[in-house]
């Protein structure tokens, strides 16, 4: 195999050479995300003893075609083929080919059950907000992850490649800040910065700048390659302002305060908040949160606030429960 050759930022290399069975690699807009998956693909396969097979991953053929495509033409257009098939696009270059799919439900996937992938990258799995891009589910990249174990083989990898989610989106449990102790052990996590594309000119970056200014929560996630909560729809509280409300340290309980309050909201996304008043600054804290998507509130109550409870607030002699009054009714349709 002839030689290589390409340059690199710090970050991306780490990515590329990584041993690890799932490298999440995170970024605002143009820090070379998918150039950075191409190049490991590369680097991997000049690397193994045969050509290696994987799947390349994303919601739609349509955003394959009009983005990732282009993206890995620009740089590898010279020595990697593509070619449109009824299964989806093949990319082959030297000693490798992937199949490039769209897909957004497990189901899907039925289409390569019977492939032995040596690798699967999952692109923007999470939804692009003000684009065609709707994410990937969660289901997908459990689904992927147990495909790599099959064959015996103990050199296959998972690569998510994907701009800052909001803090409710899967990837942010799992691969952002895990919540699981086997998730901590098998991901190695890394988080780019926009000068990490070196392919991309000053002018291109820019644009991408200008396009957000106007949007703190875009340009925090899209720019700065933060993770944050986008606002969609009118603000409930327009004066909150995340850099001069939100502390920079976790905050513990106070020692001296034996009542806190809990606000409840109910839905198919309940929550809890958990807050004490600090008689000495006339402040209300609040120090914890708790919330599920797609569940109900006694199984929020019995994963998370009891456990919660136990833990940080064994002092706590007084509660005071408020928050939306519907919690306390039975759904009536």
């Amino acid at each position: 195999m002839a030689r290589i050759k390409f340059e690199t930022s710090e970050k991306q290399w780490e990515a590329i050479e990584s041993n690890a069975d799932v490298i999440s690699f995170m970024g605002p807009f143009g820090c070379g995300k998918t150039i950075c998956s191409g190049l490991r693909i590369i680097y991997k396969s000049g690397k193994s003893n045969r050509p290696l097979f994987g799947i390349f991953i994303r919601d739609h053929m349509t955003n394959i075609a009009r983005h990732t495509v282009p993206s890995l033409k620009k740089i590898f257009g010279d020595i990697t083929t593509f070619s449109r098939t009824q299964e989806g696009i093949y990319w082959k270059g030297p000693r490798f080919s992937a199949l490039m799919i769209g897909i957004d439900t497990a189901k899907d996937l039925n289409r390569v059950v019977g492939s032995e992938p040596d690798f699967i990258i999952i692109e923007e799995p999470a939804p692009i907000i003000g684009t065609e891009n709707d994410g990937i589910s969660e289901d997908v990249y459990d689904f992927c992850y147990a495909r790599l174990g099959r064959g015996g083989a103990t050199d296959k990898w998972l690569m998510v490649i994907q701009n800052p989610p909001d803090e409710l989106h899967w990837t942010y449990r799992r691969l952002i800040a895990p919540e699981s102790e086997e998730d901590c052990q098998r991901v190695h996590r890394i988080l780019a910065v926009e000068d990490d594309n070196l392919w991309s000119s000053e002018a291109d970056k820019q644009k991408v700048r200008s396009a957000f200014a106007h949007r703190p929560d875009l340009l925090k996630r899209y720019v700065k390659g933060e993770v944050s909560s986008v606002m969609e729809g009118v603000a409930v509280t327009p004066d909150y302002n995340e850099e001069m409300h939100l502390s920079k340290d976790i905050l513990e309980p106070l020692s001296y305060v034996t009542e806190a309050t809990r606000a409840w909201d109910g839905g198919h996304t309940p929550a809890c908040l958990i807050s004490q008043r600090d008689p000495k600054t006339g402040q209300i804290v609040f120090l914890d949160e708790c919330f599920e998507t797609n569940t109900g509130i006694r199984q929020l109550i019995k994963r998370k606030v009891l456990p919660l409870i136990g833990s940080r607030y064994r002092h706590i002699t007084k509660w005071v429960d408020v928050g939306d009054p519907t919690v306390a009714n039975a759904e009536q349709s």
